[in-house]
């Protein structure tokens, strides 16, 4: 989304592909940014993450966020994606 596109003042560049020769691997990088305003002060960050296709209706992802700037935080995430229409068919 290109800066100042919405009302929330966010910015963001995300990229995200598979990892070419991996299979069921994959990448992903974002760079973004969110201004100030009543919720709090201003803050942006770099996010990478590797994501893995352990079965057709699963994804598992992790990664993690180096703030930038004074109120970015540093983070870690662990994530899951399903389709539960593909695990009953």
């Amino acid at each position: 989304m290109p800066c100042g596109a919405s009302s929330w003042g966010a910015c963001s560049t995300p990229i995200s592909t598979p990892a070419r020769g991996l299979g069921r691997w994959g990448v992903a990088a974002e760079v973004y940014g969110y201004t100030s305003g009543s919720a709090g002060a201003g803050q942006g960050g770099l996010l990478g993450a590797v994501t893995v296709r352990p079965a057709e209706w699963l994804v598992v992802d992790g990664g993690g966020v180096v703030g930038l700037g004074a109120a970015g935080r540093d983070q870690l995430f662990l994530g899951v994606t399903t389709n539960l229409g593909r695990i009953f068919k």
